[in-house]
């Protein structure tokens, strides 16, 4: 009887090893390793490294926290929500993401890959919108108030990589949307 592949496996050991080596150093017989079946079968099914790792990172952000928020109506609610998916979506993707965004000048063949993260972008972009045209935050460029809004958890995720630490213990999302409101709070509040 044939071997079960999972596809999920397949998915999560291919961003695992595409964020700890990057594009160049993937291999598929490394993810074909790390998931117990023949390298083989992994050109068979997907075709090529790079159409294996778009698919992977398509699948994987498209479910992942920041990729399932949603407009509420609750303007402090969906603040919280955004910077609280980020940082989950972050934690486990977020390695993999700046492998993307780093390489894809170099190797166009990933491009395909990046519609997620625009997805993604336009998802917590039109939720900051909605919000501008009620007057509850201040009008103005939707990817700097995005930018603004989440550059502080980006920081904090690079030091986390970097140095192998973990500043969750002293992160307080309430405080850190009740500070980002205290800038940016439209004239209806």
């Amino acid at each position: 009887m044939p071997k079960k592949i999972n596809q999920s496996d397949i998915f999560t050991a291919t961003v695992n090893v595409y964020s700890q080596q990057g594009y160049i150093n993937t291999s598929m017989s490394e993810i074909a390793k790390r998931v117990s079946i023949n390298e083989t079968t992994l050109f068979r099914r997907f075709g090529s490294k790079s159409d294996l790792i778009t698919q992977a990172l398509t699948d994987l952000l498209a479910k992942s926290e920041i990729g399932q928020v949603i407009f509420s109506g609750r303007l402090e609610d969906d603040l919280y929500n955004i910077v609280i998916a980020y940082k989950k979506s972050n934690a486990l993707f977020g390695a993999a993401v700046l492998n993307l965004m780093t390489e894809l000048p170099r190797h166009k063949e990933l491009r395909p890959a990046a519609a997620i993260l625009n997805k993604n972008t336009a998802r917590i972009t039109g939720i900051l919108q909605q919000y501008q045209q009620t007057g509850e935050l201040v009008s103005g460029e939707l990817m700097i108030l995005l930018s603004q809004l989440i550059a502080p958890l980006m920081v904090q995720a690079t030091f986390e990589r970097s140095l192998g630490l973990s500043f969750d213990h002293i992160f307080d999302a309430k405080a850190h949307v009740d500070t980002f409101l205290h800038g940016h709070i439209g004239h209806k509040q």
